[in-house]
């Protein structure tokens, strides 16, 4: 389906603090009974579109509560973004290559759900609503009085293409993207010019990452072969076993959060492509000449000595300007080249690019989600209520014995890859912990 004016007209109300004041209202630090919504709050029933139906024909909606409903479904939306994801890589490893695409669409939706959400549109079944600045709740129409009906599989597509291309899209990049714990505005020194370093690719980047859902609205089929076709019918290829549990271990080490940052890895990756494309814009060099070398390095030089103020520059200089410079990480550079490509559903490597462009989307969610928490001025302990039950019911800790930070949860992921590179694990274990990915939600919310 395609947006028409009027509607895109009513999405460019939509407002990322009305959410951000809505979760600030939630009874999350209540002492005595700490919830996301309190009882009979107006929409706090799981499937809410009969309500919002009947609401909206008796002209009732209630802007506020809706609001709220919105602000609670962004954290729950990321960890069960994380949790799919999880269960798609260990469906990756087992060699179920048909579960593995259809889990990981499924995660991507959840992501892109979040984030839109964050910005004040609700995706609900077939009801679909944008919460403007002054707190007034709009049903998303193709045109006066005529709602959007279409499905959630449907509509999240021409959503999120019509988001990408907003000024939102970009601000939202340059917030959560923090390499080295530095804004990329802080990083270029230039508060008033970082968009022209920036923008050129984050367009690109949302495009690429949204890929599959574009694909999967587009081929209703596809999706439906995905999700319940017989996987014995697709001829699907698979990757061998030792070379998939690889390639999760690689994705695992790219979400270290022991970093200057919470996605440390990665955020420093987007630097890299940002810093490169900046000295590309100004040469006429042939990549990998020695001219190219040369100016890259003096170009370089001037990029540093313009961080005087940053200290994490100042003491490790050359770990950064050889960074800069030369290749990548291996994984990190896998997962960019990965999300990148756009292979048919029967290749081989198809899970994994879906499965890379699911990790970035959620890594974007996670970000956005944790920058409502900032604005609501909520904690890791404010969040107690909610994530202990679900880490004692995952095996992350113990009852009582809630960690002290979210980041405790890596020490049991370093310890099952150590295993699994120095040969202590038979390459045919479940995946352990390495499906536990909430672990990598829990910390992304960068509390």
């Amino acid at each position: 389906m395609d947006l028409t004016d009027h509607a895109k007209k009513l999405m460019s109300a939509a407002s990322r603090s009305t959410i951000g004041a809505a979760m600030g209202e939630l009874p999350i630090t209540c002492a005595t009974c700490p919830e996301w919504l309190p009882a009979g709050h107006r929409y706090e029933a799981p499937d809410i579109s009969r309500k919002l139906r009947r609401d909206t024909t008796a002209g009732i909606i209630d802007g506020p509560a809706l609001a709220q409903r919105i602000a609670a479904s962004v954290p729950s939306h990321v960890l069960d973004g994380w949790d799919l994801f999880g269960r798609a890589i260990h469906c990756l490893m087992k060699g179920d290559t048909r579960a593995s695409v259809h889990l990981g669409y499924y995660a991507e939706l959840r992501a892109v759900l979040a984030i839109i959400a964050s910005e004040g549109i609700g995706i609900f079944d077939k009801q679909h609503f944008v919460l403007a600045s002054d707190g007034t709740a709009h049903r998303l129409c193709s045109e006066e009085g005529m709602p959007i009906e279409a499905g959630t599989h449907s509509v999240i597509w021409p959503v999120y293409d019509w988001w990408i291309r907003q000024p939102t899209a970009l601000d939202l990049l340059k917030r959560v993207i923090r390499p080295g714990g530095k804004t990329i505005q802080e990083w270029f020194n230039v508060p008033e010019r970082d968009d022209i370093y920036l923008a050129p690719g984050a367009q690109e980047w949302l495009i690429e990452w949204g890929l599959d859902l574009k694909r999967m609205n587009k081929d209703r089929g596809a999706r439906n072969a995905s999700s319940y076709g017989p996987s014995a019918l697709h001829g699907w290829q698979t990757i061998e076993r030792s070379e998939s549990v690889k390639m999760v271990t690689d994705l695992w080490r790219v979400f270290d959060p022991t970093g200057n940052s919470i996605f440390e890895q990665i955020d420093r990756m987007f630097l890299r492509i940002i810093f490169q494309r900046a000295f590309k814009a100004q040469t006429t060099r042939k990549p990998g000449s020695n001219n190219w070398n040369i100016e890259i390095g003096r170009f370089v030089d001037r990029f540093l000595d313009d961080q005087a103020h940053n200290d994490l520059v100042q003491i490790n200089r050359n770990d950064w300007r050889q960074y800069l410079i030369g290749a990548e990480g291996n994984g990190t550079r896998s997962l960019l080249e990965y999300a990148s490509t756009s292979s048919v559903p029967s290749a081989v490597y198809f899970p994994v690019e879906l499965l890379s462009r699911a990790a970035l989307l959620l890594r974007l969610a996670s970000g956005s989600c944790g920058d409502l928490f900032t604005q609501a001025n909520l904690d890791w302990e404010s969040l107690r209520f909610w994530l202990d039950d679900i880490g004692v019911r995952r095996g992350f800790w113990v009852p009582n014995r809630y960690p002290e930070n979210a980041t405790d949860l890596w020490t049991d992921i370093v310890e099952i890859m150590d295993d699994i590179e120095a040969d202590l694990v038979d390459l045919k274990f479940d995946g352990g912990n390495l499906e536990e990915c909430e672990r990598i939600g829990m910390w992304g919310f960068g509390l």
